[in-house]
């Protein structure tokens, strides 16, 4: 205490000013970190999205498939979902659907496509109960 009382209002000033741009740059930091998982969780949902609008097309080829028995409805239908299986690599750690999801796609795709990743995303998880 007997060193506040020795201290003038100048160096008390001055560690007061140090002691903001410590906490400022701290706040800085702090607001780099947050806009970079803002930044993250934009990407992500931006991946989402495109995922999401992808499946509702493959979705409405195959039902006009069904409905016209249209064959380009039904190959364009085939192209899509080899499309979205190469893509299921990026999404693996991205989407959180259950190894069971994963094994009916590979049930369902067949020789159809290459459904190599989707077959490690099929294992159970380690986590898992």
């Amino acid at each position: 205490m007997d060193d506040w009382n020795e201290l003038d209002a100048a160096d008390v000033g001055q560690l007061f000013v140090e002691k903001m741009l410590d906490e400022i740059d701290s706040l800085r930091t702090e607001l780099y970190e947050i806009q970079h998982a803002i930044r993250i969780e934009q990407t992500l949902q931006a991946k989402r999205n495109k995922l999401f609008g992808e499946t509702m097309l493959l979705s409405v080829l195959l039902l006009r498939y069904i409905k016209d028995e249209n064959e380009s409805d039904l190959a364009a239908a085939e192209t899509k979902l080899k499309q979205l299986i190469k893509e299921s690599e990026v999404f693996e750690t991205q989407c959180s659907m259950s190894a069971e999801v994963w094994r009916e796609l590979v049930e369902a795709c067949g020789k159809m496509a290459d459904t190599r990743v989707l077959k490690n995303l099929s294992k159970p998880s380690k986590n898992a109960d």
